[in-house]
């Protein structure tokens, strides 16, 4: 039975089980009501969702993001890496 997971923004963690010692993937996606969406990865290996395990699915609030914001543009700020 599919899951359905309501339209928003979402902070994921996944463990890739088809890598040595399961690493962790932190993501931030976005679904449309149709349950279909897109995202970003921040950290972790790149690798298809068939070999992961969701560990963690957190909907994100508007002052969730806004916190999140505040401390991104610290990194905008530092320039150039």
């Amino acid at each position: 039975m599919a899951v359905t997971i309501p339209a928003g923004t979402y902070l994921e963690v996944h463990r890739a089980t088809g890598y040595a010692g399961a690493p962790l993937q932190l993501s931030v996606n976005v679904y449309d009501d149709r349950g279909g969406g897109h995202g970003y990865r921040i950290a972790g290996p790149k690798y298809g969702a068939s070999g992961s395990v969701l560990e963690l699915r957190h909907r994100m609030t508007p002052r969730d993001a806004r916190e999140l914001i505040s401390y991104l543009e610290r990194v905008v700020d530092e320039g150039p890496s």
